[in-house]
C-alpha cells in the first residue's frame, strides 16, 4: 500500500509526538508499505540541526 503520511512534527526534533511518528513509519515500511512523509517547515528552537 502507497501511505502519505502528515505530521506537524517528526525528528531531528526531539519529542514525544516526532517519536510516535518516526515508530509508526518504521513499523509501515516494515510491514511492506511505501511510506511517504510529509511535514511542516523544520523548527530548530536551539539553532542546532543534528545528524540523523
Amino acid at each position: 500500500m502507497r501511505i502519505l503520511y502528515l505530521s506537524q512534527y517528526f525528528p531531528p526534533q526531539v519529542g514525544a509526538t516526532q517519536t510516535r511518528a518516526y515508530e509508526m513509519a518504521q513499523g509501515l515500511l516494515r510491514a511492506g508499505h511505501q511510506v511517504t512523509m510529509l511535514t511542516e517547515v523544520p523548527n530548530h528552537p536551539e539553532g542546532i540541526i543534528r545528524p540523523e
